[in-house]
């Protein structure tokens, strides 16, 4: 009884289930049946109306496209357009402003060739680096684009000039002329013996008084050979002045009469002079070997242990290690440019043919207005 009854509890719950899967089947039928009339019904206009939107934007993206691209060519020959109306009024302009324009590159070429002047003909690198200045601060008031790499050339040329060695040209001069001026004052190694001014003197008076007196035929004799004699030791004396004896360890100096140290002093000027001579040609070579001959002759006669001439020895070994010489740099390349310039503009017929040569030899027809625009600046 209880199997059955299990069997038929069973029974019942497999019918019960299947039913509920038969309703479950059919609502499912149901819904999907809904579904599918909710898609025809809503959501496929929908999507028929969204493609063509699409569609429609696809074709206003083309007509976009297509007027963005009409504009860009638009907006290139725009561009072109004020490029070419720029380059026009820059031509107005320069046409109309020709004559100041060509006057103001006519000055800055002027101070250009007057720094090469200066430089390649004076040895001046002083006025030459102020007159590369002055065309600089010309052209930077002038504000053209054209003219900036001319420019920088100058910077570069007034660097290279700076560079060089700058004596105190006139300072050096000054002290070789004191230093004329105090060898007089110099005191000599050795004195003078004080008969030496003397003994000419004596002789003289004792001929003068001789001849003026009467005397014999014995005393003429006697002195007639009394006068010999001093002849014959005047001559050995004349002789023996004539070479200096000095000791092997040279301790000893000779003695300079004052005619002599008249004309050692007169010596040792000029060649004090001929070394202020070759400062101002700026000759190294000859400006040193004129010290070192003054020098060593302050050794060799004047009194070393002297204040006066220790310093003047100390100044003239402090002025020879001076450098007056230097191997001139080219700065002819920003004048060249400028010409090239010039020429290019229509404006530089006479300073196109042999610029470069000119400039060496500064005999241009601006040379003289160039050199005397340099000179003013300097």
């Amino acid at each position: 009884m209880i199997a059955v009854i299990a069997l038929a509890i069973s029974g019942w719950l497999l019918y019960r289930g299947e039913q509920r899967l038969a309703s479950a089947d059919s609502r499912l039928d149901t819904v999907e049946k809904s579904v599918q009339s909710s898609v025809q019904d809503i959501v496929m206009p929908r999507l028929s109306r969204f493609d063509s939107r699409l569609q429609s934007l696809d074709s206003d993206i083309g007509d976009l496209s297509t007027r963005v691209d009409s504009r860009g060519q638009t907006v290139s020959q725009l561009q072109q357009s004020l490029e070419s109306t720029q380059t026009q009024l820059a031509e107005l302009s320069d046409a109309r402003n020709d004559g100041a324009n060509r006057l103001q590159l006519d000055q800055i070429e002027s101070l250009l060739r007057a720094a090469n002047q200066r430089l390649q003909l004076y040895d001046d690198p002083q006025s030459a680096t102020r007159a590369l200045e002055m065309a600089s601060d010309a052209i930077a008031r002038k504000n053209d684009p054209r003219l900036f790499d001319i420019r920088g050339e100058i910077a570069n040329e007034v660097a290279a000039l700076q560079a060089l060695p700058s004596p105190d040209i006139e300072g050096l001069s000054l002290q070789l002329a004191a230093l004329i001026e105090q060898v007089p004052e110099l005191p000599l190694d050795s004195s003078v013996p004080s008969e030496y001014d003397n003994q000419a003197e004596q002789e003289e008076s004792s001929q003068g008084s001789d001849e003026d007196s009467g005397m014999s035929f014995d005393e003429f004799q006697s002195q007639f050979s009394q006068g010999w004699d001093h002849f014959k030791n005047s001559v050995g004396d004349a002789l023996s002045g004539m070479m200096t004896i000095r000791r092997s360890d040279g301790t000893q100096r000779a003695l300079l009469p004052p005619d002599q140290a008249f004309f050692l002093n007169q010596n040792l000027q000029l060649e004090l002079r001929s070394a202020r001579l070759a400062l101002l040609e700026r000759d190294t070579q000859n400006y040193r070997d004129s010290l070192a001959t003054a020098r060593q002759w302050l050794e060799d006669y004047y009194d070393t242990d002297a204040a006066a001439v220790t310093n003047m020895r100390e100044r003239l070994d402090q002025m020879s290690n001076v450098k007056l010489d230097w191997d001139t740099p080219d700065i002819s390349r920003s004048l060249v440019m400028l010409e090239e310039l010039k020429s290019q503009r229509g404006g530089g017929q006479s300073a196109g043919n042999g610029g470069g040569s000119n400039a060496s030899t500064g005999e241009s027809d601006n040379a003289g207005a160039g050199e005397q625009s340099g000179q003013e600046g300097a």
